[in-house]
């Protein structure tokens, strides 16, 4: 059976769908997807399994396909995965967030593609100038002011309440911080699950010094190499950091 997988796999949870596709003659393919159907990226066969059969015991199955997009909130069905899992309870812990509510803002505004818009723009005062041509007059509002009246009045489900709900939720964070480990965590690194996160925090002690390490190093190859003398840390988790420092949008 062959899988296509869209999500990020924040904690190694494996998340397929069929990957059944209708040809022009209405006839049901079962081929394997080339590319992601979600955003056109390349697709990889990943975590094989060894079955547990009578066959030899060097038989391994690639079991599921991966988008291989570098940036997964470039990719539609990661970028809701991975975006719940940034305010999930175990990370930045913003309550009122759900899947349904994060896709609204995905799909119908401009409001969000990254964690830390959320905080950028329905927590800032800057002004914004607008200009009424019709009339011949000019708005100013904050950028918070802004998106509570877009948000409020534009998207079902949202009303004074359930927006004030999110600004205080988003305003504990900003203002109490949560833990290194959460912080790390929150980033979605492939195979950095809640554990391996509490590890990278007693290495690091601040996120400077795990960016440092992911900004600085020349050869990227190189980065994180003293990750593997800690014990539960080994080289697929060192090559999946590896991978998210050289990408700068990510790291940025």
């Amino acid at each position: 059976n062959n899988n296509v997988d869209c999500s990020d796999n924040n904690n190694n949870d494996e998340s397929s769908s069929d990957a059944i596709t209708t040809n022009s003659n209405n006839t049901i393919s079962l081929d394997p997807p080339k590319v992601c159907p979600a955003c056109g990226s390349s697709v990889v066969w990943d975590d094989n399994e060894q079955l547990n059969t009578s066959l030899s015991s060097s038989f391994f199955i690639p079991n599921t396909i991966r988008c291989n997009n570098a940036i997964p909130y470039d990719c539609g069905p990661r970028a809701i995965t991975s975006l719940v899992h940034a305010f999930s309870r175990d990370a930045l812990d913003v309550s009122g967030l759900s899947e349904a509510k994060l896709q609204q803002f995905r799909n119908t505004t401009t409001l969000l593609k990254y964690p830390h818009d959320l905080f950028d723009k329905l927590l800032l005062t800057n002004t914004n100038t607008t200009t009424n041509e019709s009339n011949d007059t000019t708005d100013t509002t904050t950028t918070s002011e802004y998106w509570k009246e877009q948000i409020t009045t534009d998207l079902p489900g949202w009303g004074p309440k359930s927006y004030q709900n999110l600004i205080t939720s988003l305003e504990r964070v900003a203002n109490n911080g949560v833990s290194l480990q959460r912080a790390l965590y929150s980033l979605g690194i492939r195979h950095v699950g809640k554990h391996t996160s509490e590890l990278l925090a007693s290495h690091y002690h601040t996120m400077d010094a795990f960016l440092q390490e992911a900004t600085t190093t020349s050869d990227k190859n190189e980065a994180f190499q003293s990750l593997a003398e800690i014990n539960g840390i080994g080289p697929i988790v060192i090559q999946s950091l590896q991978s998210f420092s050289q990408n700068q949008e990510l790291v940025q």
